[in-house]
């Protein structure tokens, strides 16, 4: 097998475009590799022959790995399935969204791929993904605008549910979007009817998105409620370490001094993450602190957090603090 064979079988496989046996047809032919190179005349001629299914959705397959516009429409007008499974039984069009094969994506739903299938399944960095999405929640995952207005002009239904890492956390295209931090995809899919979680705020918080962050606390009346994980807001953004979140948390009145039933603040929090980068949580602790925080009572919890992961710097900080917290 020739080195560019090689290169195309590895690219195929790696992608979960088609079963991993179709491998054995490339020691016998170059059919895939012509369908994903776009060799119009050979896959023609190869199927103008007797064909059976599991060949012609390996082709469709290769030639949605190549975004070969034509050859996919051939091979759908031929009997391909466009509904058909890829490897680890995840779906052809769920599977070319989440790997930006954008243009053969939009050509499977224009010739009938169904827009609600669940279904995206795939092999990561040795993590295995079971995701129940369909490809509107694919396509808000990647921010992809046309591709959701498309999708939703073929019947995509906003209003589904899915779910990702856990079967607790059931999300829509909407949440997908805002975790993601794709502001306008959001505004989008709400405007058609999208539901969104009163959880997603503060997973919009934990990635970060600063400017979803600050449309969706439009949203809110209680700058203090608690997430399932038993934080607020300011409490996800210290521990994660988003200054700008905890500064505009604090700018507009969020509890500084507020504690959960574990007895965590949002000053305990921030020193309670041992891998966010030192600076970070410095900078987070000393501004909270000018916002009213007290240490009091919880300052022997401080140093013992910051003694535990080694954060001298923040020692150094808290030994001039007195008890009474300043």
């Amino acid at each position: 097998m020739s080195l560019v064979l090689r290169i195309t079988l590895a690219l195929l496989l790696y992608s979960g475009l088609f079963p991993n046996r179709a491998a054995a047809q490339y020691t016998r032919n170059s059919i895939y590799t012509a369908a994903r190179a776009g060799d119009y005349a050979a896959v023609e001629k190869f199927i103008s022959r007797r064909v059976n299914q599991e060949s012609l959705d390996n082709l469709l397959g290769a030639a949605v790995a190549g975004q070969q516009l034509d050859i996919i429409a051939l091979l759908i007008d031929k009997g391909a399935d466009p509904n058909s499974l890829t490897s680890y039984n995840s779906h052809l069009l769920n599977t070319a969204i989440m790997f930006g094969f954008d243009r053969a994506a939009a050509k499977l739903v224009e010739l009938g791929a169904d827009p609600n299938q669940y279904g995206y399944r795939n092999r990561e960095r040795n993590v295995f993904i079971d995701w129940d999405w369909t490809p509107l929640m694919c396509a808000a995952f990647r921010g992809n605008e046309e591709l959701v207005e498309l999708l939703l002009a073929h019947g995509a239904d906003p209003q589904l549910k899915g779910r990702s890492t856990s079967d607790v956390d059931i999300e829509t295209a909407a949440d997908i979007a805002a975790y993601s931090g794709h502001l306008d995809t959001l505004k989008l899919l709400l405007q058609k009817g999208a539901p969104l979680s009163r959880e997603t705020i503060f997973k919009t918080v934990r990635g970060g998105h600063f400017k979803v962050f600050r449309f969706l606390l439009k949203q809110e009346d209680d700058l203090n409620r608690l997430s399932r994980q038993h934080r607020t807001l300011l409490m996800e953004a210290a521990w994660w370490g988003h200054e700008d979140i905890v500064k505009f948390l604090l700018r507009k009145g969020a509890d500084v001094n507020y504690r959960n039933a574990a007895g965590e603040t949002a000053l305990l929090t921030v020193l309670s993450n041992p891998d966010r980068e030192l600076n970070v949580q410095l900078n987070i602790l000393k501004r909270l602190i000018r916002n009213g925080a007290v240490v009091g009572n919880d300052l022997p919890t401080a140093r013992s957090l910051a003694q535990r992961y080694n954060k001298k710097p923040i020692l150094a900080y808290l030994d001039t603090i007195d008890e009474k917290g300043k």
